[in-house]
């Protein structure tokens, strides 16, 4: 596999990213009790293997170290080596890092139009149920009543069944 190179400002912003996780890691104060030293020697160690690796553009080497340094940081926490406001700090640097070493996204393909072949399409007109147009539009409003006399349901006299 090839290693996939970075783009000068992206490694500019991972560098700066993997100091973040190196200044979370070493704190402010060299005594601090929300984080043990041995565990922060280890964790700096993969910080620095993380950085290596992304300065050289291999990616895929980046992104298994730092898997390592998550698996460090869960293991910490969990055996209570590292306060959850150190690791939470610590927590949002590797995120950050991680977000920085991901793939950009595939872009969207482009619809491809369809070709019908010189089909008509329906465009939503008059549809006459399958039945061939006659050309008879003697329904609806002021057209007359549907029974095709055209009277427009005037009764006519002499026509109607009642005297008339």
């Amino acid at each position: 596999m090839t290693p996939r190179r970075l783009a000068s400002g992206r490694l500019g912003t991972l560098l700066a990213a993997a100091a973040i996780v190196a200044g979370a890691l070493t704190g402010c104060a060299p005594s601090s009790t929300d984080l043990s030293h041995a565990v922060a020697e280890t964790m700096q160690q993969s910080v620095v293997s993380v950085a290596e690796s992304a300065a050289a553009g291999d990616s895929p080497a980046a992104l298994a170290t730092l898997d390592q340094l998550q698996a460090q940081l869960d293991g910490a926490l969990a055996n209570g080596d590292v306060s959850p406001a150190r690791a939470a700090a610590i927590q949002s640097a590797i995120d950050l890092v991680r977000a920085d070493l991901q793939p950009p996204p595939a872009p969207e393909p482009e619809p491809t139009p369809v070709d019908t072949g010189g089909t008509t399409v329906d465009t939503g007109g008059t549809d006459t149920g399958g039945l061939p147009d006659t050309g008879n539009e003697n329904s609806g409003p002021g057209n007359n009543n549907g029974n095709g006399n055209g009277d427009n349901g005037n009764d006519k006299p002499g026509k109607g069944k009642g005297k008339g």
